[in-house]
């Protein structure tokens, strides 16, 4: 399954995206993201993950857990910490 939420300016990510457990491909570019939820962690289906084009600082700890991540976009954003 895809979901795209890209081009919405969105300021954060519900923690209820946990509930995405099919999700395989998610779309959250374009936005104004300043960082995402732990709960992404919980996607472990994740196998394409794009957050371009935000103003994310840091990724989660619990990205760690998505052992089917392949491809992740994290460009033009503020990333001073990864993990």
């Amino acid at each position: 399954h895809t979901f795209t939420i890209s081009f919405n300016q969105l300021t954060h990510i519900s923690p209820e995206i946990r509930t995405f457990e099919s999700c395989q491909v998610l779309w959250l570019n374009n936005n104004k993201l300043t960082f995402l939820p732990e709960e992404i962690g919980h996607l472990r289906r994740l196998r394409h993950l794009m957050v371009q084009d935000n103003l994310i600082s840091t990724l989660p700890e619990h990205m760690m857990h998505l052992a089917s991540l392949e491809k992740l976009w994290v460009s033009n954003n503020h990333l001073s910490t990864i993990c």
